[in-house]
């Protein structure tokens, strides 16, 4: 069978453009989708620095916020549903760039209704005055003993956008 001849029998479909943030927003950006596995129609989006919106009507319609937490958010927005619905939002920590503690932690914060209400985050790769950046969550799905283990990767550097050879950067 040919490329071609395996997309013969499919239907086009349209779908509409839903514009998910309000164009008041200033520079959302870096977006992050998550789909719930228990429910396909709650869906939840990051976007920078510290906007989350979610849909309960499959992307239809959309609410947005702003997501705060005690180590405070700073962009890179990465979401991820488990398979039980828990929903994740990782992201970099910080108030601003004179911030002392600016990008020294990840923080990912957990939420059990899709995205309404959030804890307030746990920190991973405080290692001052390294500065973390980047990260990505991974479920394992396998069927092993560490199925339902949630991952992280990041990039740490010693001194963020730092071209000196002496400054190096680790994933």
């Amino acid at each position: 069978m040919s490329s071609g001849s395996a997309t013969r029998g499919l239907r086009a479909q349209s779908f509409p453009n839903v514009r998910i943030s309000d164009p008041s927003l200033r520079y959302p950006e870096e977006v992050s989708i998550a789909v719930n596995p228990k429910n396909p129609n709650q869906l939840a989006a990051g976007a920078n620095i510290n906007y989350l919106f979610t849909s309960s009507d499959g992307g239809m319609d959309w609410n947005w916020r702003q997501l705060s937490s005690q180590y405070g958010v700073w962009g890179d927005p990465n979401l991820m549903f488990d398979d039980s619905g828990v929903l994740y939002y990782e992201h970099l920590s910080g108030q601003n760039w004179s911030d002392s503690e600016f990008l020294w932690r990840i923080v990912v914060q957990r939420s059990g209704d899709a995205g309404m209400t959030f804890d307030s985050g746990e920190q991973v790769g405080l290692y001052p005055p390294t500065m973390q950046d980047k990260a990505w969550l991974g479920l394992d799905r396998s069927q092993t003993s560490s199925n339902g283990t949630i991952f992280t990767s990041w990039n740490e550097d010693d001194k963020y956008g730092s071209r000196l050879p002496s400054d190096s950067s680790r994933i």
